[in-house]
This record gives structure tokens, C-alpha cells and sequence, in this order.
């Protein structure tokens, strides 16, 4: 019995001193690469939280037609964050919009380089490549051409570039390539004031003179807001939904011609809208 109780006391004392010695012994510090780890983590908290204050913000002013300031804050936010491609496709837009043709095609080679599915890199690529001014030194249908067919062929449902290509078409003179392709956008976004308005022109030049006035009269009914969503731009999907920002109509080939002739001198004949239209052609050759 003494020997039980001697076993039992000497076991509890092995405790007692186990216990003592665990609570003398110091809290360990965390290792550097741990202190780094948490601090790297801090940090990167911090880069998300000023990203997304400087996108906003950019978002606000480029919505608000401020381009300029705009442009300055999508390039902060790239600073915090150089792969997102919001970031980059809307600062090449910020700098279409102020006419920095080589900064915007720039921007939007590093957004399909980073993601070769983007349609909207390509068609804003072929936009740049078709935009006739005397500043921008970079017009190229060719090029332009390759782009609306790159991105026609990653998304079907835009319209945008097979009305682009069939504008390239008219330009190179190849009138039943333009024809498919523009009765593909008339079929598939009834509200393409441009699409109609060239269907009637293809039809004008091979005599088929109703066919002509029947689009014409389509085209002049969407451009005086008589259809419900006249306003709807080119760049419409099948739904009728804009997916991508277009400050860039003003760079779209003989856009603006378009849109003059349907809005002015209404009591032109079809034969003398249509000529005129065609030696504002004559000018882009």
C-alpha cells in the first residue's frame, strides 16, 4: 500500500514540475518569413483597397465625359494592378478619346496579348487601324480588316465589326461581300440606322431602285427617333445590350457622312443622296 502511494505521489510531483517548466518557457517569436508573409498581406490589402477607389473614380469621370482626368486615374489604378483588363481596355478608350491614337493602340495590344479571346481589344484595334483623320498616323484597312474579323469571329453576337468589314467592302469595291455581310446586321440588329442606309445604297447602285427607297426610308424612320431604341448604337448585340464603351463613333469609316445625310435636306431625291454619298467615298481613296 505504501509503495502505491509512494508511485502515486512521485507522479504527481513528475507533473507538478512538467507543468512548471511549460509555463517558464517563452512565447516564440514568429520567424522572418512569417513577419514578412503578414506584412507582404497587409500590403496587399491595402494595393486592392486603393485600386478599386482609383477605378471607381476613373469610372465617375469617364462616365461624366472627363476624359482627361479620367485617363490620369485608370493609370493609377493600373499602377496598383497591371493585369486588369477593365483597366486597360477603358484607359485605351480614355485615350482614343483624347486623340493619343499610338498610347490607345498601345494599351490594347497589352490587353490581347494578356487575353487573346478579348473581341472588344480587336474591334477597338480595327477601330484605330479605320480612323481616317489627319493626326492619326496609323489608318490600315488591311489591318483594320484582320482585327473586325478576329473579334466577329470570337463573338458572333456583336454586330459592330461586320458592319465595319462591310463598309472595308465598299471601300475595296466589293459590293456582294458587303451585301452578305450587312444583311447579317440588318437581320440581326433591325435598329442599324448605317446598315440600312448602305443596304440601300448597294441596291441604288445595281438600279434596283425600290429596294433602295425601302431602306433608305428604314434608315431616315430610325435616325428621326420614330423606332423605340433609335438611339441604340452599332455596337449592339443580338439583345440589344452595349458591352463595351464607344467614345470611338467619331472614328468609325464614314460614319459621320451617314448621319449628315439623313439629317439634312430631307427633300433630296434618292439618286442625289446616294451620289453625294458616293463622292464623300471618292475622298477616303
Amino acid at each position: 500500500m505504501k509503495k502505491t502511494w509512494s508511485i502515486i505521489f512521485s507522479t504527481l510531483g513528475i507533473a507538478f514540475l512538467v507543468i512548471t517548466l511549460f509555463k517558464h518557457v517563452p512565447e516564440s517569436k514568429p520567424t522572418f518569413r512569417e513577419e514578412a508573409a503578414s506584412q507582404e498581406s497587409n500590403r496587399n490589402n491595402e494595393q486592392v483597397v486603393e485600386f478599386w477607389e482609383l477605378y471607381n473614380k476613373a469610372t465617375d469621370l469617364r462616365i461624366a465625359g472627363n476624359y482627361q482626368k479620367a485617363a490620369k486615374y485608370y493609370r493609377g489604378a493600373l499602377q496598383k494592378d497591371r493585369e486588369h483588363l477593365n483597366t486597360i481596355y477603358y484607359l485605351g478608350s480614355m485615350e482614343l478619346a483624347l486623340d493619343h491614337f499610338e498610347k490607345a493602340e498601345k494599351r490594347w495590344h497589352s490587353l490581347i496579348d494578356q487575353n487573346p479571346a478579348s473581341a472588344r481589344g480587336h474591334v477597338q484595334l480595327g477601330t484605330i487601324y479605320s480612323c481616317r483623320r489627319p493626326d492619326n498616323s496609323l489608318f490600315d484597312l488591311t489591318k483594320a480588316a484582320r482585327h473586325f474579323e478576329k473579334a466577329s469571329s470570337l463573338n458572333r453576337e456583336i454586330t459592330g465589326p461586320l458592319l465595319q468589314l462591310a463598309k472595308i467592302n465598299i471601300l475595296k469595291r466589293r459590293y456582294a461581300e458587303a451585301e452578305q455581310r450587312l444583311q447579317e446586321v440588318t437581320q440581326s440588329n433591325f435598329r442599324s440606322l448605317e446598315g440600312f442606309f448602305l443596304r440601300g445604297y448597294l441596291a441604288w447602285k445595281a438600279g434596283n431602285t425600290a429596294d433602295a427607297q425601302r431602306h433608305l426610308d428604314q434608315s431616315r424612320s430610325i435616325a428621326k427617333g420614330s423606332e423605340k431604341f433609335a438611339n441604340v448604337g452599332e455596337g449592339t448585340t443580338n439583345s440589344g445590350e452595349d458591352p463595351m464603351f464607344d467614345e470611338t463613333g467619331r472614328c468609325a469609316l464614314f460614319s459621320s457622312e451617314i448621319h449628315s445625310l439623313l439629317t439634312t435636306n430631307r427633300s433630296r431625291s434618292i439618286t442625289e443622296r446616294y451620289r453625294q454619298f458616293e463622292d464623300k467615298l471618292d475622298a477616303y481613296n
